[in-house]
């Protein structure tokens, strides 16, 4: 069974990011189909826990649901499937930072319009730190550990 909790941004990034999205599946739970997240015109920086690749993925305002078929890799636009917590993990899931219209373009440093219906690793974007916050997110075994990793790289 996966859940799907929702806070408010930290104070530093409340001019950029608006909300911070925790999905979590039970470590008893089985694997489930990848979850279909509709437009919203938000970017959004997704933390994957578990061994989904690649770990951290910004994904780019949607200006429509994405298409997938049957036994297809999950699309842009789609959590992948959630898989159960490793050993030593209190569950699986992603933290997702939603950010405001411009919030992305702000801390990235990229025009958000190009990356419409796309997204990308975040190692792709930012480079060798990209790189180095996704090889840390290996070791991050809670939510509370994504959201205040994510939140120091962001500032």
């Amino acid at each position: 069974m996966a859940s799907i909790h929702e806070y408010p941004a930290p104070e530093p990034l409340k001019e950029y990011v608006r909300c911070i999205r925790v999905i979590e599946a039970e470590p008893t739970a089985p694997e489930t189909s990848p979850a279909r997240m509709l437009p919203c015109g938000c970017p959004e920086l997704v933390i994957h826990a578990g061994d989904a690749q690649p770990r951290c993925v910004l994904h780019g305002q949607m200006s429509r649901a994405p298409a997938r078929g049957p036994g297809q890799a999950p699309a842009l636009g789609e959590v992948p499937a959630l898989r159960p917590g490793g050993p030593g993990s209190e569950a699986g899931g992603a933290v997702t930072f939603r950010y405001l219209p411009d919030g992305a373009s702000a801390l990235f440093g990229l025009r958000m319009d190009a990356m419409t219906d796309r997204h990308a690793p975040l190692a792709e974007i930012c480079g060798r730190s990209g790189r180095q916050f996704e090889e840390r997110s290996i070791h991050w075994r809670t939510m509370e550990e994504r959201i205040n990793a994510g939140t120091e790289f962001l500032l």
